[in-house]
């Protein structure tokens, strides 16, 4: 969508799951000029059980 619209600042928000793969994203699109990361986690295998 970034390189479709093709502007000129991009600042991605990651909220939930998407905070786990908005740095991702950074590593493989050279347009985005900032991140927010929102209600991430740890992730599944770090969590402790019940």
């Amino acid at each position: 969508m970034i390189r479709k619209e093709d502007t000129a600042t991009n600042v991605v928000l990651g909220n939930s799951m998407g905070a786990l793969i908005g740095p991702l994203l950074t590593n493989y699109e050279d347009k985005v000029n900032g991140l927010i990361l929102s209600a991430g986690s740890m992730g599944l295998p770090n969590r402790s059980p019940g």
